[in-house]
């Protein structure tokens, strides 16, 4: 048996990590508008915003989730999150 495909498997380029605050000043580009936005909305636009992440999709939308009430300039409403005004 041979072991020389599954052995490179895990040895790709890494992408980097975000920066310390970086996540949570993408949240505030997307929610700069003013209107509420749904967790899983704003996971979408963070991606047109610039915000890259390596994560997997339910694992990032975990993250921005807790980010979003984490937030104290954040209110959660019925419709979903907004900043505070």
């Amino acid at each position: 048996m041979t072991r020389v495909a599954s052995t490179r498997l895990g040895r790709g380029v890494r992408k980097r990590r975000a920066k310390r605050g970086e996540l949570r000043a993408a949240i505030y580009k997307v929610l700069a508008g003013g209107k509420a936005a749904r967790p899983a909305d704003i996971v979408r636009m963070l991606s047109k915003v610039g915000y890259e992440t390596a994560s997997d999709p339910k694992v990032f939308y975990n993250t921005v989730y807790l980010a979003l009430k984490k937030d104290r300039d954040i209110r959660k409403i019925g419709k979903g999150f907004r900043l505070k005004k």
